[in-house]
């Protein structure tokens, strides 16, 4: 099979074609990335609620730790099953925007379902449930976003719309958020609140979003056309940046897993403390969120990635040393969370290796191995590990992941399309 054309590479949307529309400032490019960034402050606070609310939940329906480890599991299972399936069916029908808002308008009904849950059994299917629904949400975006950016930001928007808001507004601030509602009014009243906000974004998708215009186009050449599951997994970026992001995934999910306990029981830090290591994850992730994929649009995919990715192993190696003062820590954790970067990063290369009409489900390849290895596998193997070897275990994991990212990130071949005579190319394996 030869290689497939590349036609996302090129400025054929509507507002990236020049004049007065694509020189404004609040341009439709812009208004999307700003409405997408939005809506991952959502998906972050309804993803991340149960886990900020837990031991309101744990307390109030006697959840044991199998139960709450069930809760998480169930969630990541159904968002890695249904972003592969919702982003090929909306691949083979041409359509981005009427998915998303029925994604938004079942958040909200779910949020409401999980608020209303008697006992463990119907919360767990609600939570089954958020993730099946979540699962499409970011693929399909990122896919909208692929088609109508231009070529030299590309990576930019990406990143800003996958990790901007679900960084600030869900990792950030909406821990203080829904652990003050869980306080104040119940964990109850956290599930409801985190409904409104899903509504409100199916309603401005609706109004404000349209639909690609490249999306609907048809692919030229029968090989493209059908070009569907196993012909994406031959492409070499989409591959690579997989690999990349179930080892990204890898590292994120054992430092969110294992260094709280590490700062209180190792390091000897207050719980305040501590909250103030891991809530530099969160500012490392904001700023994350702007910076790598605006360089990448500048010096290339390849090297940003790399020196993303080997960033990654500066917190856990830092929190390791053992003795580094708590303000050092907390710039060695900021630090390395830039390699919060690399989730967008991956999704960029994926969708920029095939043609536009395979973007979703390119996307979700990526974003649902990285789920199912770094977030279901990897915190289960590093609590056996931590359990028969000790805490610093799954830290030296965590290390190792991110040095791998950056190996096997050096292997991708894609390069800023800005550059002159560089653009991305979908190489595949032999």
């Amino acid at each position: 099979m030869g290689d497939p054309a590349i036609p996302i590479a090129h400025k054929t949307t509507r507002n990236a074609a020049g004049g007065g529309e694509a020189r404004r400032l609040w341009n439709y490019e812009n208004r999307m990335v700003a409405i997408f960034a939005a809506c991952g402050g959502v998906y972050g606070i309804d993803a991340l609620a149960a886990y900020f609310v837990m031991p309101f939940i744990a307390r109030d329906l006697s959840l044991s730790n199998a139960d709450v480890g069930m809760l998480s599991f169930a969630m990541l299972i159904g968002w890695s099953i249904s972003g592969p399936v919702v982003s090929w069916i909306s691949d083979k029908l041409s359509r981005r925007k009427p998915f998303l808002i029925g994604v938004y308008l079942m958040f909200a009904a779910l949020s409401v379902f999980s608020a209303l849950a008697a006992g463990f059994v119907t919360l767990l299917v609600s939570r089954l449930l958020m993730g099946l629904v979540e699962g499409p949400a970011v693929p399909l975006q990122q896919a909208v976003i692929a088609a109508e950016s231009s070529p030299h930001r590309r990576a930019f928007n990406i990143g800003v719309a996958q990790n901007f808001g679900s960084q600030l507004f869900g990792a950030f601030l909406g821990s203080l958020l829904m652990v003050q509602l869980a306080v104040s009014f119940g964990w109850r009243a956290a599930f409801l609140v985190s409904a409104v906000p899903a509504l409100i974004m199916a309603i401005v998708i609706a109004r404000f979003v349209r639909e690609p215009m490249i999306a609907n186009k048809v692919v030229s050449g029968s090989e493209d056309g059908e070009l569907e599951l196993l012909g994406l997994l031959k492409s070499r970026n989409v591959v690579l940046a997989a690999l990349v992001g179930a080892a990204t995934a890898s590292w994120s999910t054992l430092l969110n897993a294992f260094l709280p306990l590490w700062s209180v029981q190792v390091l000897h830090l207050s719980p305040r403390l501590m909250s103030i290591v891991m809530a530099a994850m969160g500012v490392g992730g904001v700023v994350s969120a702007i910076v790598m994929p605006w360089l990448a649009d500048r010096l290339g995919r390849r090297p940003v990635m790399i020196l993303t990715a080997v960033l990654g192993a500066v917190g856990p190696l830092v929190a390791l040393a053992g003795g580094t003062p708590t303000p050092i820590l907390v710039l060695g954790v900021f630090i390395g969370s830039l390699a919060m970067a690399m989730y967008p990063l991956c999704c960029t290369v994926a969708v920029e290796a095939v043609p536009p009409a395979r973007a979703a489900l390119a996307s979700a390849i990526v974003y649902s191995l990285a789920t199912m290895v770094g977030g279901i596998f990897g915190p289960l193997a590093g609590g056996f590990l931590a359990d028969r070897f000790g805490l610093a275990t799954p830290l030296w994991i965590s290390a190792g992941m991110a040095l791998l990212a950056a190996t096997v990130s050096a292997t991708i071949a894609a390069r800023a399309p800005g550059a002159e005579g560089l653009r991305a190319k979908a190489l595949l394996l032999p």
